[in-house]
């Protein structure tokens, strides 16, 4: 009796967890949002045969629905694409990769594939000596005085590891740690002298992100500010980032002699690097990871609070004879808790050894008046309402309109004229950024508006 009892009772509680297991299931799916659009990392990818690129949702609306998908390419033998969305570049051609929510089917992105043939590796000759690295000059300036040039002394101390800046493999610790050995850079590759070179002078926008690669999200962080630098934060030994000019024959026949790099940093010393050939923008080593790139193990990125520029020029080791790229790294044992931070204003390539402050001046922008016409403050659920981009002066290049929130939809987000339209109570913030040409110079900017969305009146 007591046993009919017992399982009476025990099937009773199985059946009870069970419903409140589907209950609890039920109630949380209801609480998360549907996906009604996803935005990636990059609408177009272009890729060498062989290179490979991984695609990430940047953004889902609403803010706070799935960011699961899966990854579809619509010509597998051009480009293939793994779960994790990792595009491999198979043959030259072009290709499309479908992005679809797991949470809605009806949500999808599109991101164009490009695959161009790989640069072929000339046959260069065997080298069985290192050149020799002539001390890198340091330019300190303060603002408003030209710089001046001295030779740096060259640094005695040895490293405080033998391991290589962008590796993940913490470095041995010895008693006599030596510096590591740097591979002897191949010949820049040679291409046909194009119509059009490079500027003399190449300022980054440190605003892109194709403009930098953080070798080591795990060491260091990178955050952009309103003044449109860069602010890195270095919590781990060998951490790097990276500032790449684009593979082109426009850039190799530059010939950029020089770097320049405007900071103010805190924390410690930084090492860096030069790139010289085969370097992408968006994050590719150089050649095979080492070939082209000149590490500078003396410290030359010193410290201060005070604004301060240094100029590295090509040395003999850039077997191109010009630089391409520049990397900051972190030499130093560094935490959390004890980091080495540095402020970047500026980094400019310049076809001078010894540029100027006038050189290294950015060109002035034009200055562009955007306005958003016929924009409501407030719209009621299902009311809809035509807006339109605008500017003062100069011819618009194109359009991106983004919404923030899921009160509103809109139209087309590529249009100079869209449309809105209310979908339910609450607030959204309507975004657009446009590019204008005026004269010969193009500028970006960006405005945003505030919608209110309210219910419609009940009728009495």
């Amino acid at each position: 009796m007591k046993k009919s009892i017992l399982r009476k009772a025990a099937w009773a509680l199985s059946g009870a967890l069970m419903f409140t297991s589907v209950l609890g299931s039920s109630v949380v799916s209801q609480a998360a949002p549907k996906t009604k659009k996803i935005v990636m990392n990059k609408k177009k990818v272009t890729l060498k045969v062989g290179k490979t690129f991984r695609l990430k949702v940047k953004k889902v609306n609403p803010a706070k629905a799935s960011k699961a998908v899966t990854y579809k390419s619509n010509k597998t033998k051009i480009a293939t694409v793994s779960k994790k969305g990792v595009i491999k570049a198979k043959k030259v051609g072009k290709a499309k990769i479908t992005v679809v929510s797991k949470k809605n089917k009806k949500a999808k992105a599109t991101v164009n594939v490009v695959v161009k043939k790989a640069s072929a590796k000339p046959n260069v000759p065997a080298v069985t000596t290192v050149p020799t690295v002539n001390p890198t000059p340091v330019v300190s300036t303060a603002p408003g005085t030209t710089p001046s040039v001295t030779q740096a002394p060259v640094a005695s101390a040895t490293p405080e590891s033998s391991s290589k800046p962008g590796t993940s493999a913490t470095p041995p610790r010895t008693q006599t740690p030596k510096p590591p050995k740097t591979a002897t850079p191949s010949p820049t590759p040679k291409y046909e002298v194009p119509d059009e070179t490079a500027p003399p002078t190449n300022f980054v926008d440190l605003t892109s992100d194709d403009s930098y690669h953080n070798e080591s999200p795990d060491g260091a962080t990178v955050a952009k500010n309103e003044d449109g630098s860069l602010t890195v934060t270095f919590t781990k030994q060998w951490a790097a980032i990276n500032f790449y000019l684009p593979d082109n024959a426009q850039i190799y026949y530059s010939a950029y002699k020089s770097v320049a790099l405007t900071y103010t940093s805190r924390g410690g010393d930084l090492g860096h690097a030069l790139y010289d050939v085969d370097t992408i923008v968006g994050g590719s080593q150089a050649g095979d990871g080492e070939v082209g790139k000149h590490p500078d193990w003396g410290k030359k990125v010193v410290a201060s609070e005070e604004e301060k520029t240094l100029i590295f020029p090509v040395t003999s080791e850039c077997a191109g004879g010009c630089i391409r790229g520049l990397q900051v790294f972190n030499p130093n044992e560094t935490t959390a808790d004890n980091p080495i931070e540095i402020t970047i204003k500026a980094i400019v390539f310049s076809i001078k050894e010894n540029p100027t402050l006038d050189d290294l001046k950015p060109p002035v922008k034009p200055s562009v008046d955007v306005s958003i016409e016929s924009a409501p403050t407030e719209m009621a659920v299902s009311e809809t309402s035509d807006i339109t981009v605008g500017v003062i002066e100069g011819t618009i290049e194109s359009v991106k309109w983004e919404v923030e929130g899921d009160a509103v939809t809109i139209a087309k987000d590529d249009a100079v004229k869209t449309v809105l339209t209310a979908v339910k109570a609450g607030e959204a913030k309507i975004s657009v950024t446009v590019t204008v040409k005026i004269g010969d110079k193009t500028e970006t900017s960006t405005k945003t508006v505030t919608i209110q969305v309210n219910n419609p009146a009940k009728k009495e």
